[in-house]
């Protein structure tokens, strides 16, 4: 049986959706009526758009609720380190994507998030935070990390998480990816 990270991290923007998700895009020229978290609706399992504004929309990647389900099959928890500036909004958007659980139940992805680093930092302060979190018991080693070229960090180099990046970003994460993420993890661990 293969082994598992004993973490996998996504960055929400290029890899879960597409394109990255922008808040100053959102309503009738910069207005939106109340929380800029209800200007959502979702028009399909995997589009949602400005209630407003149509043409500002957000594709979840086609095969993040089959990997989502293979990590919560495989007792993997999940993060997301991002560098977006809006955690609320992303947040909002996991709760309108949904994957299905080990019980094939469906449920907003959010929910199965158990570390949420979205702020404007270098993604080591991000990952420094998890560590500690977690009380220091999920070493850097054990995580992966899906992320965008356009971070222009290297957490592998500063604290030796394996990084695997989407081959297409116009379209997110897919299953191709995905494992040869896990691969390189499984390499650069030697398990």
């Amino acid at each position: 049986m293969p082994t598992y990270p004993k973490l996998v991290t996504f960055e929400v923007d290029d890899v879960i959706w597409s394109p990255p998700l922008d808040d100053k895009k959102f309503g009738n020229e910069g207005w939106v009526r109340g929380d800029i978290r209800e200007n959502f609706e979702l028009v399909n399992p995997r589009l949602l758009r400005d209630v407003m504004n149509h043409a500002n929309q957000i594709w979840m990647s086609n095969d993040i609720p089959k990997i989502i389900h293979d990590l919560l099959l495989n007792n993997v928890p999940i993060a997301i380190a991002s560098r977006n500036a809006n955690k609320d909004l992303c947040d909002r958007a996991l709760w309108h994507f949904k994957a299905q659980n080990a019980n094939n139940e469906w449920k907003p992805i959010i929910e199965y998030v158990i570390y949420d680093e979205v702020f404007s930092a270098r993604k080591a302060v991000h990952f420094n935070n998890i560590h500690g979190y977690a009380g220091g018991s999920i070493a850097y080693s054990d995580m992966l990390f899906f992320d965008t070229p356009f971070s222009r960090d290297d957490v592998y180099r500063d604290l030796g998480i394996t990084t695997y990046l989407p081959s297409d970003l116009n379209n997110g994460l897919s299953w191709i990816d995905y494992s040869a993420g896990l691969d390189l993890w499984r390499r650069n661990t030697g398990n």
